[in-house]
């Protein structure tokens, strides 16, 4: 008669799954550590201050009713390409539009040393001032500034809107909500944008948007994502929204 043997009764529990389970672990707890640390750092890069150094003030009048008011340093948030890369000692301008109308986009072209600095900026409203960093991150050299020229300049056509009598729109840290409030459903694509501001100053040339396609029904909201949007340092500039 044959003996049977022995189980050990370790089963699943041997010496090599508990290596693998141990190993995949440490494989998400690693994962997990690297997000919250890339979270982190981007709402620490978020919240550095900007810091102005070097300003001369100046006045240059680049038509259409713009003016450039300082010249200095700039260090900070680069916010000009939506990276919001943390930077030091960068060339940046003040302009203020003395206008009755609101500038759509314009392109800027300061000299600098044996240099050209380029700037741009979008949608500044009558009255409004914007600090503008050089595309290109180039450094800030000391000199006298006194000619600019913009180019490329665009006006808006029409007044600017919020689409008020068509949409509810509540915005928070991160996030837009738009409610449709105009008694039918809204069939075109509603684009919202918006602006980084301080101190009654916006920052950047850039205007971000978010958007919905498709429209809205009667009375649905919609929850949108905005990465760059602040309650307390965004402004809304204006709403698109079935055509208009």
């Amino acid at each position: 008669m044959k003996k049977n043997k022995k189980r050990t009764g370790r089963g699943f529990w041997n010496t090599r799954n508990i290596v693998i389970i141990f190993a995949a672990i440490c494989i998400v707890g690693i994962l997990i550590f690297c997000l919250l640390r890339n979270n982190s750092k981007d709402d620490e890069q978020k919240n550095i201050p900007a810091q102005l150094d070097e300003l001369q003030e100046t006045s240059i009048n680049l038509g259409s009713g713009m003016e450039i008011k300082e010249v200095g340093k700039y260090t900070g948030v680069f916010m000009e390409d939506g990276s919001d890369e943390v930077v030091s000692g960068v060339l940046m301008i003040t302009v203020k539009n003395e206008g009755e109308e609101t500038i759509q986009y314009a392109e800027i072209t300061l000299p600098a040393g044996e240099k050209e600095a380029k700037f741009s900026l979008s949608t500044l409203t009558p009255g409004s001032t914007v600090l503008l960093l050089e595309q290109n991150r180039m450094e800030y050299m000391k000199g006298e500034y006194t000619t600019a020229v913009a180019e490329n300049v665009v006006l808006f056509s029409e007044p600017l809107s919020l689409c008020e009598d068509k949409l509810k729109i509540q915005a928070l840290d991160g996030v837009i909500n738009v409610s449709n409030i105009s008694g039918q459903d809204i069939d075109e694509e509603i684009i919202i944008y918006y602006k980084n501001s301080a101190d009654n100053t916006f920052y950047g040339g850039i205007t971000y948007r978010v958007r919905i396609e498709g429209g809205l029904k009667q009375n649905e909201i919609r929850q949108l994502a905005a990465s760059h949007f602040s309650e307390s340092g965004s402004k809304i500039m204006f709403v698109t929204c079935g055509g208009k």
